[in-house]
């Protein structure tokens, strides 16, 4: 007779890898979805969990990106309210994820050529209120005008 043997963990965390806590929001794009904005709150190179008020369904294959350090595929593995459990398909590397939220998401740069000019823009002055409420008048004055003209002659 053949015995099963289940690991003990003292609590229900059965994480092989050291988590970092990250606490940066990111995009989880599930099959299928558009994306969802979340918090990504930990970190490890088996997985992660985010927040996130759109639940995914356990066993859901998902993207995350990390910024930094590309996206990576996970699926979902537990769901508790808002909190949800990743685990990544493949592991990342150490160089992967040390490189993993220490870039920011946004991309600062300047286009165009070495020798392009700024163009000054004309002064555009607001024309006075009386104006504005005469040239209002008369634009949809005029249509009305025109469609009594019409009707009546």
């Amino acid at each position: 007779m053949l015995t099963a043997l289940k690991p003990v963990f003292e609590s229900d965390d059965r994480r092989w890898e050291p988590r970092e806590t990250i606490g940066c929001p990111s995009t989880v794009r599930a099959d299928g979805m558009t994306p969802i904005e979340v918090v990504v709150q930990d970190l490890s190179a088996g997985g992660f969990s985010f927040r996130s008020a759109d639940r995914l369904p356990v066993g859901a294959a998902v993207q995350v990106g990390l910024a930094g350090s590309g996206a990576a595929p996970a699926t979902v593995v537990r769901v508790e309210g808002v909190e949800h459990g990743c685990a990544f398909v493949q592991p990342l590397s150490p160089s992967r994820l040390a490189a993993a939220f220490q870039n920011e998401t946004v991309v600062y740069g300047v286009f165009g050529t070495d020798n392009a000019r700024v163009v000054p823009q004309p002064v555009v002055e607001k024309w006075s209120r009386p104006a504005r409420g005469l040239a209002w008048l008369i634009g949809g004055g005029i249509p009305w005008i025109c469609l009594a003209a019409a009707h009546f002659a």
